[in-house]
């Protein structure tokens, strides 16, 4: 069986194991990531660090982004900066992004 994976720069591997961090923000998401898919969480290097099911997802653009969703998106500086640099091209307020909520498999 297929497992989609999401690539998280550091610390996000550190704060999802100790259970810290349990929710991504995408603008990319062309593995069509939805609730209850089982995914492959790996570093940059593409080792997989945990496994996670998808609890839900929730679309919307980072205008409408909730200030909690926005801290753990990027939790420090600007947010429309930061995923402009992530995705190398220009962020908007009114472009789309998807919040994934996660639950670690032990």
């Amino acid at each position: 069986m297929y497992m989609k994976s999401l690539k998280f720069t550091e610390p996000a591997p550190e704060l999802i194991l100790k259970g810290l961090k349990d929710t991504t923000c995408r603008v990319c998401d062309e593995k069509g990531i939805s609730e209850g898919d089982n995914l492959s969480l790996c570093k940059l290097d593409g080792k997989e660090f945990a496994r996670a099911q998808v609890i839900w997802v929730k679309q919307t653009n980072f205008k409408g982004l909730s200030k909690e969703y926005a801290e753990d998106c990027a939790p420090s500086g600007n947010l429309l900066r930061k995923f402009s640099g992530y995705y190398r091209m220009k962020i908007m307020p009114e472009t789309k992004i998807k919040v994934i909520k996660f639950k670690v498999l032990r």
